[in-house]
């Protein structure tokens, strides 16, 4: 089988922050070139933007990305003191430190609310295109790849948040099992795509 025919079968998409805006780009190209996918799967930023793919509306997610404020995406405390909007600036490691102390970590809950206003979960659950994302288990110090059927419609988001969360971010949690963000231990789900 031939390279082009292979990846109009699958697309995986790589953690990385800033990387998330280069795959939109490359989705764009992919639709503009008429190359259909069949399955998705994505670690971090890369399970949101899967997530998008599926839903199929590339619009709804270039507006978001467009659009998108640092306080859409965290909660800061009202005494942050930033000097970047790089959350990651070595200046606000201090500012991290005491959020990780005090709170378990910075809160990531307005992502979450974002997320929920641009992915409708109905069209996830109803794409013929498949999706698959990769966290971390803290308690098993290992990847944690699942597809869409093994996660429950009410925990889609947690799922999304789970493989998202960055050391510094609050962990998530479910099952009474912590999750980090699924880069610590595979940033790139090529194997979930194989095995399917």
């Amino acid at each position: 089988m031939g390279e082009l025919p292979w990846i109009s079968m699958l697309l995986l998409w790589q953690a990385g922050g800033s990387k998330g805006i280069y795959q939109i780009g490359a989705w764009k190209a992919l639709k503009e070139l008429g190359i259909e996918y069949e399955a998705v799967t994505g670690t971090s930023i890369g399970a949101i933007n899967g997530a998008f793919m599926v839903q199929g509306d590339l619009q709804k997610a270039k507006d978001m990305w467009k659009n998108l404020r640092m306080d859409q995406c965290v909660r800061l405390p009202e005494n942050a003191g930033l000097v970047s909007d790089n959350l990651m600036d070595r200046q606000h490691a201090g500012m991290i430190l005491k959020e990780v102390i005090t709170h378990g970590g910075i809160d990531q809950s307005p992502l979450y609310d974002l997320l929920a206003q641009y992915i409708d979960i109905s069209l996830i659950y109803s794409s013929s295109v498949d999706f698959g994302l990769c966290t971390y288990s803290l308690r098993n110090r290992s990847s944690l790849k699942v597809w869409r059927s093994d996660i429950p419609r009410d925990h889609f988001f947690s799922n999304i948040m789970a493989s998202s969360a960055l050391p510094g971010l609050r962990s998530v949690k479910l099952d009474n099992h912590v999750y980090l963000d699924g880069g610590i231990g595979d940033n790139l789900p090529f194997d979930m795509l194989r095995k399917k």
